[in-house]
């Protein structure tokens, strides 16, 4: 938490979830978490399934997180490690 970025690789994992279950992950469980911090997130994919929740979540997420989708492991880790967290001290 204290580093606010995170990679997700979801190459392996078969998504059993329906939009509407993200949607209520993300407003009930991940949004009070962060308390008004923002995040930053890489999510790997490798199948048009994978790629359609990851934009979804996107979406969903747009008022904490600011995210981008990778096929690419490596080019996912280069993208997380430039990316800087708003000062959210003023």
């Amino acid at each position: 938490m204290a580093f606010r970025k995170s990679l997700s690789d979801l190459r392996g994992a078969t998504l059993l979830f329906s939009e509407q279950d993200l949607q209520l992950a993300v407003r009930e469980a991940v949004a009070p978490l962060l308390k008004g911090k923002d995040w930053i997130s890489a999510i790997v994919v490798r199948t048009p399934t994978q790629f359609q929740m990851g934009s979804k979540y996107q979406g969903f997420a747009l008022a904490y997180s600011r995210d981008a989708i990778f096929s690419n492991l490596d080019e996912a880790k280069r993208w997380l490690q430039k990316q800087q967290l708003r000062d959210t001290s003023a």
